[in-house]
């Protein structure tokens, strides 16, 4: 093979030159000097004015008392009395027995390194909450309070504070700006703007935590604080402030003159700019949680705080009973009062894709994998993944990328699956000017659609930062998917809706690759790209029934549940006792006059969470639904199913509806005839 053809298949760009025909610089010294005294002016004119002693506070009203609600009936004698600033002492009057439980706090604490009024000034950082037997819940500062929103079902038997602490107080050891430090997950979206004055949902890391069940009210707290709107501290009169823009103005108006030009050039001519990065690369090792029986109390903290239904409570002890389904999250860690559940690293994880920390395959190159396919969870995962992949792919081609001869039709990267990975890939492509195909066997975000009616999404409880141009908040199915639907109908992507990938195959050791599709299961298409990006879940397609449907009632069998309501008054039978399948079930048996049957091979249940399998025990007890175990689907006719029992028996069900939850196709064996390797294969 030729040099320049080896020039073509280059893994890696090119390395960056600066020369003078790219930056050019005219005076630039004058004009940042003057453009530094307009920004330092800027700042002090446009510095929020943060309340008394530069505090913000959670209430954005004027003071009418120096103390807090807590402290409000103290007079000043009881806590200034040797000293104008009270220590220690003064706060142990009313509050014994309150070191704290972790090991590096009490040692700062006894060092001298923390005092009470670190974290709970009276006058300055008092924030709190207090939720009262009644169900009302009053947010307070210092002289301040006002009643908030709280729709939960804690109700206190007597009145309850929980004291708000700012991050400031965190600072010494942590850094409250880094999204990997473990003081991240106690940080509420929204309070960005106020730094390290940022309210924290990390409550009671004292040993007096334990007593009057604690662990309820930090998790009513934690909701209402998310819940609340970040007052905008007021504002002050400047009367010097249009001067500052006059000369803010004028610094501007310099540095234009002294920079005259600086200018990235890219293949679609538009600018690159520095974006940050993000860890995309998925553990290798199983995280769970490690329980020390010896200090565990069994206070439900840790099993109220996971999301995934992990542990439970046995013996009155905290337990790991279902590890599969545990993703790594540190939220138990966290709640855990007694510090006995600790994160620690368990077994090898095998079921991955073997791929580079560029999320390129090590098996087939020019092969890159996003999204749920490389075993990292979350949407924001997978969005920062689409995007990093098509920055690599763009970085390996090169300005000037070398492309395939002429009048072959090709792209630069073909994008198989359109969800949050796939689509974050194409902005990201677009915005780097690459060629690209979407290419989606369903349609757009087809894994949001399938979600039920209203149901939230959110990637709690980790905050990760997101790159790319594809829209996440915490919101309902419906919102999201109109944000990402409009996006994409605004960009203009190139998406290729029931387009099923066939078949794969490289022409050459790295690409170009032929990718075969179907349009509509009839339409032949070819694209050949000098990339993929494989953006699929891992879960592949729905596992279907292997007996024949009458044609009749082809469009009565379902994979998914996207709104229970409409099937309300009708007969339906779900098929499988997964958790997905009891999910189902629990929201079809919620609708008026629906008569759900539930159909599993097994005799009991085997998997599933917690919750959802007392739940379909108890819709069975009340005959909201027929639970019938031990059974398989036997032969499906028009309205009906019959049902063949273990003992050899029949049942027939009256239908309208099949849904046909018994789990999905893994795509291993698509990536396995591509070359692609698991990191079990390789041991």
């Amino acid at each position: 093979m030729s040099a320049a053809k080896l020039g073509e298949h280059r893994r890696s760009a090119p390395k960056a030159i600066t020369t003078s025909d790219a930056i050019r610089w005219h005076g630039i010294g004058i004009a940042i000097l003057f453009a530094l005294l307009g920004t330092i002016g800027s700042m002090v004119a446009f510095a929020p004015n943060s309340g008394r002693n530069g505090r913000s506070s959670l209430i954005d009203s004027s003071p009418s008392h120096p103390l807090a609600l807590p402290h409000a009936a103290l007079p000043c004698a009881a806590c200034h009395t040797n000293s104008i600033r009270p220590g220690n002492e003064a706060c142990g009057r009313c509050h014994p027995d309150v070191s704290p439980y972790y090991e590096a706090h009490a040692a700062m604490l006894a060092a001298g390194q923390w005092q009470c009024i670190t974290c709970h000034h009276p006058h300055e950082l008092d924030d709190g909450l207090r939720f009262a037997p009644d169900g009302t819940v009053t947010a307070y500062s210092a002289g301040v309070t006002r009643p908030v929103a709280y729709d939960g079902h804690y109700r206190p038997s007597r009145a309850v504070n929980i004291a708000i602490a700012p991050t400031s107080a965190c600072g010494t050891c942590h850094d409250v700006n880094d999204p990997r430090d473990t003081v991240a997950s106690c940080l509420p979206n929204g309070f960005e703007t106020w730094g390290n004055r940022r309210p924290s949902l990390c409550f009671d890391i004292h040993r007096s935590a334990l007593a009057d069940d604690r662990a309820a009210a930090w998790v009513a707290a934690a909701a209402v604080l998310r819940s609340l709107t970040p007052p905008e501290p007021p504002s002050r009169p400047r009367p010097w402030l249009p001067a500052f823009w006059l000369f803010g103005g004028f610094a501007i108006a310099l540095s234009g003159a002294g920079l005259r030009r600086v200018v990235v050039r890219t293949r679609a001519g538009r600018s690159r700019r520095a974006l940050p990065r993000v860890d995309v690369m998925p553990a290798t090792v199983r995280r769970l949680p490690r329980i020390d029986p010896a200090i565990c109390i069994g206070c439900k903290a840790c099993v109220d705080a996971c999301p995934y239904d992990v542990l439970e409570i046995q013996h009155y002890l905290a337990k790991v009973s279902r590890p599969d389904d545990c993703c790594g999250l540190t939220l138990c860690e966290q709640r855990c009062p007694t510090g006995a559940l600790v994160m620690a690293d368990g077994d090898p994880i095998g079921d991955l894709p073997r791929m580079s920390p560029t999320l390129e395959s090590l098996d087939t190159p020019g092969v890159f994998l996003a999204g749920d396919l490389t075993g990292l969870p979350l949407i924001k995962n997978a969005m920062n993944q689409g995007t990093e992949a098509a920055r690599h792919i763009a970085a390996s081609l090169g300005a000037g990328a070398a492309r395939m001869p002429q009048g072959v039709p090709s792209v630069d990267v073909v994008i198989v699956g359109a969800g949050p990975a796939g689509i974050s890939a194409a902005l990201e492509s677009e915005r780097l000017g690459l060629r690209y195909a979407l290419l989606e066997q369903g349609g757009v975000a087809e894994s949001i659609r399938s979600f039920p009616r209203g149901k939230l999404v959110f990637d709690q409880p980790l905050e990760v930062p997101t790159v790319g141009a594809l829209w996440m908040r915490e919101s309902t199915k419906e919102e999201l998917l109109g944000h990402w639907l409009r996006i994409v109908q605004e960009r203009r992507l190139q998406v290729y809706e029931q387009t099923r990938v066939v078949r794969l195959r490289p022409q050459l050791l790295q690409g170009p690759f032929v990718v075969d599709a179907l349009r509509n299961d009839v339409e032949p298409l070819q694209f050949v790209g000098r990339h993929v990006i494989l953006a699929f879940g891992r879960r592949g397609t729905p596992r279907k029934l292997t007996i024949d449907v009458p044609d009749a009632m082809v469009n009565h069998v379902h994979y998914s549940l996207a709104d229970a309501a409409s099937f309300a008054g009708r007969r339906v039978l779900v098929i499988g006792l997964g958790d997905v399948a009891m999910e189902t079930a629990i929201a079809l048996a919620g609708q008026s006059n629906t008569q759900v049957t539930v159909s599993y091979r097994g005799e009991e249940f085997k998997r599933g969470k917690r919750r959802n399998i007392e739940e379909v025990k108890r819709l069975a007890r009340t005959g909201r639904l027929a639970l019938r175990l031990g059974t398989e689907v036997h032969r499906v006719d028009v309205e009906s199913v019959t049902l063949s029992h273990t003992d050899g028996s029949e049942h027939t069900v009256g239908v309208d509806a099949i849904f046909v939850m018994i789990g999905n196709v893994a795509p291993w064996s698509f990536l396995k005839d591509l070359g692609i390797r698991r990191v079990s294969d390789e041991a």
